[in-house]
């Protein structure tokens, strides 16, 4: 039962189910016993069995609904660490790349970004490459899901740092993956040698629905989440802090601080936008295909772009569950909104338009960004 019912009790349903416990009857008690014994059985006539299951029923319905609001109250209250005052860094300072890097990169949130990053960090091997040889190698396959970027030469593998087994998500890391794998934050490298692509926590769940049965409907995201419990499907909390025994409120910390720190962050949503304030911050050869979607979600069904999983019914199902997921992306929109504007406003005009799937927070972060600094520049 809820810690304060008088939050949400009358005083009747209150009296009926949390009286306290009673003291040993004293001599006048017993003597009224038998007055007392009418009133009880009053009592009992009035509260059927199926008035008692529904006052029960009302009493459960509303404990949830208050912890819950609780324990939202108290994530939105978290102190968050401040977003970095990016005017202190220097163009020149943001520009000196240096290995190891890694990249953080979630399951469903732009496998494509590995052409970009392959180009910034290994441009000796894109150098004169053209939009033909990249389909052949140079570049992630769109139809090889198990290869990575093909052609990569030993020298820019180096680089690239991966362990060779992912203890958070409990698998062996695959070595063709060297750009595009997914595993969790590694502290052999610093933040300033960190990529990190995200997006809306609800997206991601569609996407990864998607992915598996080509349609989103009730009945397919009800099996992906059976068979996600048995997979390597790990929050953003998990990947951006390599997981651990520590609070949830410590980790979010952590997670908010590391994002402050990274050399870039990009958001599948809103990829162009994310590619321009790549190149804005460390100008480089572009990759020929680092604009085409290299692992393209086919649909298996005729119907397939007539989904049935709208923002509002993912929210309901799993907001509450993913809540610290929303919190780590909205602040990683308000950091990638500060990059836009301190190395490349004119980015901004390629946010097209705001996705549906986006967190309350987010959302006006993105649409502040778009109107006040897209159409400005």
């Amino acid at each position: 039962m809820c810690s304060n019912p008088t939050f949400f009790l009358d005083k009747n349903i209150f009296r009926f189910f949390h009286s306290p416990k009673r003291a040993p009857r004293s001599k006048n008690e017993a003597a009224s016993k038998k007055t007392s014994s009418i009133e009880n059985k009053a009592l009992k006539q009035l509260a059927s069995k199926k008035e008692v299951s529904m006052l029960r029923m009302r009493i459960i319905i509303s404990c949830c609904i208050f912890h819950i609001t609780s324990l939202s109250g108290n994530v939105n209250a978290r102190n968050r660490v401040t977003p970095p005052d990016l005017g202190s860094r220097s163009v020149e300072e943001i520009r000196m790349l240096r290995p190891p890097f890694q990249w953080i990169h979630p399951q469903k949130t732009g496998s494509t970004f590995a052409n970009a990053l392959f180009a910034l960090t290994c441009p000796e091997q894109v150098q004169g490459l053209t939009r033909t040889d990249s389909l052949n190698n140079f570049s992630i396959p769109n139809a090889q899901p198990n290869v990575g970027i093909r052609g990569i030469s030993k020298t820019c593998r180096s680089k690239w740092h991966m362990e060779k087994f992912e203890k958070v998500i409990g698998r062996k890391t695959r070595p063709q993956w060297i750009i595009g794998e997914h595993y969790t934050w590694s502290k052999k490298v610093q933040p300033s040698s960190t990529f990190v692509t995200l997006r809306s926590p609800m997206r991601r769940i569609m996407s990864l629905v998607e992915w598996r049965f080509g349609l989103c409907t009730p009945k397919t995201l009800k099996m992906m989440m059976l068979r996600r419990r048995k997979g390597p499907w790990n929050s953003y909390m998990d990947y951006l802090t390599g997981g651990g025994k520590n609070s949830e409120e410590i980790r979010i910390s952590l997670a908010h601080q590391r994002l402050s720190q990274v050399a870039w962050i990009g958001l599948t949503e809103y990829f162009d936008a994310s590619l321009c304030l790549l190149h804005s911050m460390y100008p480089h050869t572009p990759h020929p295909l680092e604009k085409v979607n290299m692992r393209k979600t086919v649909y298996k069904s005729k119907n397939g772009t007539k989904h049935t999983c709208s923002p509002l019914s993912l929210e309901r199902k799993y907001g509450f569950s993913h809540r610290y997921d929303i919190e780590i992306y909205s602040y990683a929109v308000e950091v990638f909104s500060q990059m836009i504007i301190k190395y490349g406003p004119a980015c901004a005009r390629a946010i097209s338009a705001i996705s549906s799937y986006e967190p309350e927070e987010a959302r006006k972060i993105l649409e502040n960004l778009r109107h006040n600094v897209g159409f400005i520049n």
